[in-house]
């Protein structure tokens, strides 16, 4: 959980992943429990990575740089409207090639 807590902090589009990383532990029904519980361990691992890492950022203590980084994503969520800008496409390259026309 260590890596998409990491690309969140740096490209909030990661959240888009979150609700996958939630329905994994729904999976296998014998294993919910095990997987909850890793899912939960997971989740802490991610918070507790934000806070070491907003640290440096806004040196106070621990809740107060939580609230500084969701003020963060709140600002670059609204500076930021778009899901992907400038990046590979697919649907690019039916525009460009053009498609036939019937």
């Amino acid at each position: 959980m260590a890596f998409p807590a990491y690309s969140l902090l740096v490209k909030p589009q990661a959240a888009l992943l979150i609700p996958l990383f939630l329905a994994f532990a729904f999976l296998d029904r014998a294993r919910t429990a095990q997987r909850l519980r890793a899912t939960a361990i997971g989740i802490l691992a991610a918070v507790l990575l934000a806070v070491l890492l907003s640290i440096p950022f806004h040196p106070s203590n621990p809740v107060a740089a939580l609230v500084w980084l969701l003020q963060r994503f709140a600002f670059g969520s609204n500076v930021y409207p778009y899901n992907s800008v400038n990046a590979f496409n697919l649907w690019a390259i039916r525009v460009r090639c053009g498609s036939p026309t019937r």
